[in-house]
């Protein structure tokens, strides 16, 4: 074929037109996926919010062109292996799931960084993270430090109590609203078979060493008035309100299956989950795994308090953050922003993840097929930090739990697990320089 000058084919100009429509269509998907080829690694742990992020991992794979990896593990290991990585400067991850008493220990050892002016990036879908949709609890007591944000909530609750409604209305017996109640409506709905083997728990438990134990200690005391430190930075944890607190634990534990002192929020949950158990204390950041196992059969009331204190909740949990020495700060932002984000908080609730945001446990339609909406926001509207905040909140926990978990395991009393485990707490704050 020949072209005369200033003539262009019919087969010339289609080609034209196909190449400028590819041309424009890369463009704007390279708009619309700045990372794209990007390959991110996060670090996280086993529950209901990370199950969640899981189902839709493809979607946001999807619509970024990020690939993300997981490496998931249970939280003990995630703090020891996170602080290895920034002391060997592997640099292995770019996205962390950040447990809230981590964090003052984070930013000293520069693992985490601030993401406030990361979610104002104009390439994220919608800049800002819409925080004022979370609970104000959510935010200010979890996520802020030092006026600034390190994380976004993503597996944040605060202290409940699951109670087996079905059982416990064929027992005749009305919802505890005291600690006497309580531990008489465990004694009552245990079960044993006719050789003595019990089938039926009047409660499930966590109640291994370290955080495990320590936080359900803090569940039970925070609502008797439990308090960790006095002005002076001294340890409170053998007052009163803290001997109360661990007695009543102690007694729980009666009612609760043998091996609870192995137990993480894992295997409470699956106690009650099975059928097992009567009652479950713990944070509601479980209930996504509960209500998918028990969805009509579970009624959520509050944890009893002590007369002349407030009712408090034990607010601790998880967010996503992104680790300070990530070469992929912004895509992974993108990752933190789109698992967190309001316009797929059903999404992330319906894979069973956690239901944190205002607009979504607001949702009157959702609400009345999901009693625990009310419930979690009624419990965010008193929600407390469950955790001194320390630096040393690991170390801290770590005594608390050994005393406390002694003390499960019969090796202690309550009083002598309470004096030495003040005593200890004394000690490290002392060498600790406060």
């Amino acid at each position: 074929m020949i072209l005369k000058e200033g003539k262009v084919s019919q087969l010339t100009r289609f080609g034209l037109v196909f190449v400028c429509v590819v041309l424009s269509a890369f463009c704007v998907s390279a708009a619309d996926k700045p990372f794209a080829g990007t390959t991110l690694t996060w670090i996280c742990s086993e529950q209901p919010a990370t199950d969640a992020a899981k189902a839709l991992l493809p979607e946001f794979e999807e619509q970024t062109g990020i690939k993300v990896n997981l490496d998931i593990m249970d939280e003990v290991r995630m703090l020891e292996k996170l602080e290895l990585d920034k002391s060997s400067k592997t640099a292995l991850y770019d996205i962390v799931s950040i447990e809230s008493t981590w964090i003052a220990l984070f930013m000293k050892d520069q693992i985490i960084y601030p993401i406030d002016d990361l979610i104002m990036d104009p390439s994220l879908p919608v800049r800002g993270g819409d925080l004022a949709d979370f609970p104000t609890a959510l935010i200010n007591e979890q996520c802020l430090r030092d006026g600034k944000l390190w994380m976004i909530p993503f597996g944040l609750g605060a202290s409940m109590l699951a109670i087996r409604s079905d059982w416990f209305k064929e027992a005749g017996i009305a919802d505890p609203k005291t600690w006497p109640e309580l531990i008489s409506a465990a004694q009552k709905l245990m079960k044993k078979d006719k050789d003595g083997k019990v089938t039926r728990y009047g409660i499930s438990l966590r109640g291994l060493r370290g955080i495990h134990s320590a936080y359900i200690f803090y569940c039970i005391g925070q609502p008797l008035g439990l308090e960790f430190l006095d002005s002076a930075m001294k340890p409170m944890l053998n007052n009163e309100q803290g001997r109360a607190a661990l007695k009543m634990y102690v007694e729980l534990s009666k009612y609760a299956p043998a091996g609870m002192t192995t137990f993480t929020h894992e295997e409470a949950a699956t106690t009650f989950n099975k059928g097992l158990a009567a009652m479950f204390l713990d944070n509601s950041t479980l209930l996504g795994w509960v209500d998918r196992e028990l969805h009509g059969k579970v009624r959520y009331i509050p944890i009893p308090k002590a007369s002349g204190y407030p009712a408090i909740s034990s607010l601790s949990g998880w967010g996503l953050g992104v680790h300070a020495d990530s070469k992929n700060k912004n895509a992974a932002t993108m990752f933190v922003e789109f698992m967190t984000a309001k316009r797929n908080a059903g999404k992330i609730f319906a894979a069973g993840g956690p239901a944190e945001r205002i607009s979504l446990l607001t949702d009157k339609k959702l609400a009345a097929a999901n009693p625990l909406f009310g419930y979690q926001l009624s419990r965010y509207k008193i929600a407390k930090f469950a955790w001194p905040k320390l630096v040393e909140i690991p170390e801290w926990n770590d005594i608390v739990g050994k005393y406390v978990t002694e003390a499960l395991a019969g090796a202690r009393t309550p009083a002598s697990a309470s004096e030495a485990m003040n005593n200890d707490l004394a000690k490290m704050l002392k060498e600790a320089g406060y």
